[in-house]
């Protein structure tokens, strides 16, 4: 959330991610607050609306394509690395949106809802009752849950995770650059794709979306496709079963769609179960198109309005059907 802050602050901030922010501040005094922090930490002077006072004349937004555009993304770094060199000091936030950041952990930075704005390593816990969703150096998203701890690091020639608690991961393709995750009951290997794992005193269990994991623990190593979970406990191989509604398990992250290079039609079946509509997809090649974007409450129109942009598709709402065609 922090970065969104900040990026609204700089207006760069889409009118989806507006409303998301704004929804988010009145939901408790404590959102204020941070938000209020992150204002004062980049020495912007805010106005009740969050808006830094002036005649400043206010440009057009840009549309999500463009805002998640790799073009995009290296002017963020260039604009993170002049950020931190003129403050030269560690930026704390509140707790109210990522929880306790843990100092032991290495550098930290600011954890985004849409991307984020390293600064090395990341490190961030969550409270009894909070869940937070965080964009990564390297393009993969999160999803923590309620009582998590989370640290990343890119130092080596692989991309490294150690999780306590519950994460929902959504994990950009990098073939030269597996993606580890380490808990204390054992270490998931992914490329590229969708995953749960909750592990809790030495028990764990991982849940597959899409793509596979490979699993080792108890000396063993196991291969989970999507649709199958596998279980851990103590120093047992993994077992692996297939399951009828993988999604069934994913209870937590109500309101929350996640997906990284997910094709448009799996993307829709994820819809049909989230907002209980039937989506049309009227082209087989649109069909395989990919997205990366997540979702936090939006309504119906507005998620698959957003995905239309990135797919660069026509959509239309009708009673209880979604249609996404390609542009004429």
């Amino acid at each position: 959330m922090e970065d969104l802050i900040f990026r609204s602050l700089q207006r760069e901030t889409s009118d989806l991610e507006e409303r998301q922010l704004r929804r988010w501040r009145a939901a408790s005094p404590e959102n204020e607050a941070a938000y209020q922090r992150v204002a004062r930490l980049c020495q912007l002077p805010v106005n009740a609306m969050g808006r830094p006072p002036g005649p400043v004349p206010r440009p057009p937004r840009p549309e999500l394509a463009a805002i998640t555009g790799a073009g995009d993304a290296r002017r963020i770094a260039a604009r993170r690395d002049a950020f931190w060199r003129s403050r030269r000091a560690w930026l704390l936030t509140g707790a109210a949106a990522a929880g306790l950041l843990a100092a032991a952990w290495g550098t930290w930075r600011l954890l985004g809802s849409t991307r984020g704005i390293a600064f090395g390593a990341a490190a961030f816990t969550t409270g009894r009752q909070e869940t937070v969703t965080a964009r990564l150096t390297d393009g993969s998203y999160v999803r923590l849950g309620p009582s998590s701890r989370l640290r990343f690091s890119e130092a080596g020639p692989s991309r490294e995770a150690w999780l306590e608690g519950r994460g929902f991961f959504a994990v950009a393709k990098d073939p030269a650059h597996p993606f580890l995750i380490h808990t204390d009951a054992g270490v998931a290997r992914v490329v590229g794709t969708r995953f749960e794992i909750q592990v809790r005193e030495h028990k764990l269990r991982l849940a597959v979306v899409e793509g596979s994991v490979a699993l080792s623990a108890g000396g063993a190593e196991v291969r989970v496709e999507a649709g199958e979970v596998s279980h851990v406990e103590g120093s047992s191989p993994p077992s692996v079963l297939k399951v009828n509604d993988v999604y069934a398990l994913l209870d937590w992250p109500s309101g929350v769609l996640v997906f990284q290079a997910t094709p448009l039609r799996q993307v829709a079946s994820e819809f049909e179960r989230h907002y209980r509509v039937r989506v049309e997809i009227t082209d087989s090649t649109l069909a395989r198109r990919a997205v990366t974007a997540w979702f936090s409450d939006q309504s119906l129109t507005e998620a698959l309005t957003t995905v239309c942009r990135v797919v660069r598709a026509r959509c239309a709402i009708r009673d209880s059907l979604a249609t996404v065609a390609p542009l004429r």
